[in-house]
């Protein structure tokens, strides 16, 4: 089974960790939606980026709560994909290293991680990583309507779209 990733920080720092993860199936199934309880404060660049306040994740569960999940979709899934996974893994292993939670760290790099930005890239003629959504623009991908960029769900989707648009075959 694929599944599309994509989290949300409190910033990027070696402290920092997840406050959002959305997964997708490839078939387009939301797996998990969640705000997570932060275990570092959110910095105000994250803020900016995300929109994500205090008061949004005052009633999020903890990561272990979380970890629980994403250790049950990543034991079923044969590959995680995301528009550019070396920071969501880096941030996941982060905050499940922070929430002393060994074996879901080992899932974690044990899994395999998969990038749909260099394909878009490449399918796109670019030669510089193009952004997830220049490249959800530029591809016809039809742009989820609802959340917005910048948040976790939203963007597991819409990669999850490049991803189907990009692996399509081409119409002759």
């Amino acid at each position: 089974m694929d599944v599309f990733l994509d989290t949300e920080t409190t910033g990027s720092g070696p402290q920092d960790a997840v406050i959002e993860v959305g997964v997708v199936a490839a078939q387009g199934e939301v797996l998990i939606h969640t705000l997570v309880a932060p275990l570092a404060p959110v910095t105000r660049g994250a803020q900016r980026v995300h929109g994500i306040t205090d008061e949004e994740l005052a009633d999020a569960p903890p990561f272990a709560t979380v970890a629980d999940w994403l250790d049950a979709v990543f034991g079923e899934a044969d590959r995680v994909w995301t528009f550019g996974p070396t920071y969501d893994r880096r941030m996941l292993l982060q905050t499940a290293t922070l929430a002393d939670r060994p074996a879901t760290r080992r899932r974690i790099q044990e899994g395999t991680w998969k990038d749909v930005q260099p394909r878009a890239t490449h399918v796109l003629g670019d030669t510089e990583r193009v952004a997830l959504t220049d490249a959800a623009r530029r591809l016809g991908v039809a742009i989820p309507t609802e959340g917005h960029h910048h948040r976790a769900l939203y963007d597991a989707k819409l990669a999850r779209r490049v991803w189907t648009s990009i692996r399509r075959p081409a119409s002759g």
